[in-house]
């Protein structure tokens, strides 16, 4: 992959999708990602349940704040983490400081001016 800051002449864009001028689209991603998340979840808790032989699961009042909190923080960290690590490949690549920020119900990295091929 090399990177480019210009865009040959015989360059065409063909669409653009922008989550911050789509509110509908945006709405519609996060609403499967729910979906997709639950599913997994599901799936992953009946993956466990076989791996460890026991089907029981259960949230007491005495480890529900702990749960609580944990889930808390996976929430705010793994955005975080996830455009990091994106911040990280597009400076790998580019060598240049990489924009970071959030915008609604998303957080993004981006490499601005730069061109960067599949």
């Amino acid at each position: 992959m090399k990177p480019i800051q210009s865009l040959p002449n015989t360059y065409h864009q063909d669409r653009v999708v922008d989550l911050s001028k789509d509110k509908r689209l945006a709405i519609m991603l996060n609403m499967i990602s729910v979906i997709v998340f639950l599913i997994s979840g599901i799936l992953f808790a009946g993956l466990a349940s076989v791996l460890r032989g026991e089907a029981e699961f259960s949230i007491t009042f005495d480890n529900i704040f702990l749960v609580l909190f944990g889930l808390v923080l996976v929430i705010i960290l793994a955005p975080v983490v996830h455009e990091g690590i994106h911040g990280v490949c597009f400076w790998y690549f580019t060598r240049g400081k990489p924009q970071f920020g959030f915008r609604g119900f998303y957080a993004y990295a981006a490499a601005p001016d730069w061109y960067l091929p599949r």
